[in-house]
């Protein structure tokens, strides 16, 4: 008889750039940026979990990790974190998420 697998409390980290969608390599330096969430919106059954983020004014879809609340970017204010390859994709993708943020109010960049 097979045992079953239990399921990961949390999802793998992401080997791809949430922005440029490029594989990044195990020995790569990684960056990234994290947002928090509008008020009321509530993620807690998500935590550890990579969930699509999408940018209305730019039609894409980017991949947010929900921090666990006992991890240290959820003790620096942040509810999602995006893994990124580059300064440059971090500036990109911060400038997009500002710009949906002021125009619909759900996200708070930190």
């Amino acid at each position: 008889m097979k045992r079953k697998k239990k399921p990961a409390a949390h999802d793998p980290m992401p080997d791809r750039c949430a922005w440029c969608d490029r594989v990044i390599d195990p020995d790569e330096e990684v960056f990234g940026c994290g947002a928090k969430a509008m008020p009321g919106i509530d993620l807690r059954d998500r935590e550890g979990k990579t969930i699509p983020l999408f940018l209305a004014l730019i039609r894409r879809t980017v991949p947010a990790i929900v921090v666990p609340s006992d991890s240290q970017a959820k003790k620096d204010g942040n509810d999602l974190y995006f893994v990124i390859c580059s300064e440059r994709c971090g500036r990109e993708l911060k400038e997009a998420l500002q710009r949906d943020k002021d125009a619909f109010g759900t996200l708070c960049l930190n």
